[in-house]
């Protein structure tokens, strides 16, 4: 185990449950913590993903500077709630994460996936500026939420890119992206919406999954889980362009399309992390398939009862992993 990212990882996952318990609270539980439920948001994107994901780049380039970025995410998100200024820290930390992706551009020349994912850091940095400054929480969501989609895209896109078969088509994918920046720049759920609707068709047919989804094993639970993502992601640009309600705008992306990704890419991610094996269970479905249920549950039936489902999905889902059993 690398004992240098286990404390970043230790940091990330305790934000994660604080989310998910605040998560319960803001369904409609009476539980501690009522008073501190509006910070649910910061917690799981800054605290959790954002300084999950900026120690992912870190291990990535192996640069000491690039290990900034986790704690001051995570501190600056856990801080903002007794003053919003200390999202500062935070706003410092996606900084450092833009920094990682101007070295790679710098050094290995030009790459989609890392301007992509760059301007997501980006996006991030000045999201959690605006935060800090006191704007309101519904216009800050629209960064941080895009933040989540043009990292993942990114990714995605870096491992799909040596298949893609035409020339030119690459090019198209700044074609969402660009929109969805539009959008947030103008307030415009309907833009950030059309935007999320297009970058789903893009991945949904160039997307490796779509051929992987025929292997077997590992390979094929990751290809079907990214693809239940994607359709997610499609719902979820459909709701923000009909202006459905918010509970639906938000999770549809959140839950729907950003957990699955965190369910494909978590047995490839822990290793490279933690430097400790995950072997692979079919029993990974269940947590999966309940995810996707607890969706469907929440927004056509219970609030209340589509939470406490995700909230078992989630947690199910790294219990099976279990990433320390090797």
């Amino acid at each position: 185990m690398s004992r240098v990212n286990f404390p970043f990882v230790a940091a990330a996952v305790l934000s994660m449950l604080l989310g998910l318990h605040l998560a319960l609270v803001r369904a409609g539980f009476d539980l501690p913590g009522s008073g501190v439920a509006l910070h649910h948001a910061q917690v799981m994107v800054v605290g959790f993903l954002g300084s999950l994901i900026a120690l992912e780049r870190a291990v990535a380039i192996r640069r000491a500077w690039s290990y900034l970025a986790p704690p001051l995410l995570f501190v600056g998100s856990i801080l903002s709630f007794y003053s919003p200024t200390f999202m500062l820290l935070a706003s410092v930390g996606a900084v450092v994460v833009v920094g990682v992706f101007a070295y790679l551009l710098f050094n290995y020349g030009h790459r989609p996936q890392w301007v992509v994912m760059g301007l997501g850091a980006l996006l991030l940095a000045v999201g959690n500026l605006l935060y800090a400054l006191g704007f309101p929480i519904n216009y800050v969501l629209h960064y941080w939420l895009l933040f989540l989609v043009l990292t993942i895209a990114g990714e995605r896109l870096e491992l799909s890119i040596l298949l893609i078969p035409k020339r030119g088509v690459v090019p198209t994918f700044y074609v969402p992206v660009s929109l969805s920046v539009l959008g947030v720049l103008l307030g415009s759920g309907t833009v950030v919406g059309l935007s999320y609707l297009l970058l789903a068709v893009w991945l949904l047919y160039y997307d490796v999954a779509t051929r992987n989804v025929r292997a077997g094993g590992l390979i094929r639970f990751v290809a079907i889980t990214l693809l239940l993502g994607y359709v997610w992601l499609l719902l979820g640009g459909v709701a923000w362009i009909l202006n459905l309600p918010y509970d639906l705008r938000i999770h549809t992306v959140t839950l729907g399309f950003v957990f699955s990704m965190i369910f494909a890419h978590a047995p490839v991610i822990f290793p490279a992390i933690l430097r400790l094996r995950v072997r692979f269970s079919p029993a990974l479905y269940v947590p999966v398939l309940l995810l996707h249920l607890s969706l469907l549950v929440r927004f056509l039936y219970d609030l209340k009862v589509g939470a406490v489902l995700g909230v078992v999905a989630i947690l199910l889902y790294f219990a099976i992993l279990n990433p320390l059993r090797g």
